[in-house]
């Protein structure tokens, strides 16, 4: 299959259930869309008091940037407020998670390693 930009609005991207059903996601790009280890990224939205139950990726590094809310990011023993502005790395095999101290949204990237 022949691979072309990718060009889209987020108005125009339905809002769906995460695979860790909590929260939504508008996917921007899947790894069926590009040559590269991409396996996702999407933008990420958490309701206050909503949380990602602890999980980890054995193939996968994940990237955040937070566009707006207040979250705890919990990765191993750290735990990060995260806030607008802030960028987060998690290493594949780190087990994470995510508390929602308010409404957040973020865009994150999953990367096959």
């Amino acid at each position: 299959m022949p691979y072309s930009y990718i060009f889209k609005n987020e108005k125009e991207i339905e809002a769906i259930p995460t695979h860790h059903l909590v929260g939504k996601k508008q996917i921007l790009a899947k790894k069926e869309n590009c040559k590269s280890n991409l396996t996702q990224a999407a933008l990420g939205y958490l309701k206050k008091d909503e949380i990602i139950e602890e999980h980890f990726h054995s193939t996968m590094e994940e990237f955040y940037f937070f566009l707006s809310g207040n979250s705890i990011f919990t990765i191993e023993n750290d735990s990060l407020q995260c806030k607008k502005g802030d960028f987060l790395m998690v290493p594949a095999k780190s087990k994470h998670f995510i508390r929602a101290i308010e409404d957040t949204s973020f865009i994150y990237w999953g990367i096959g390693v």
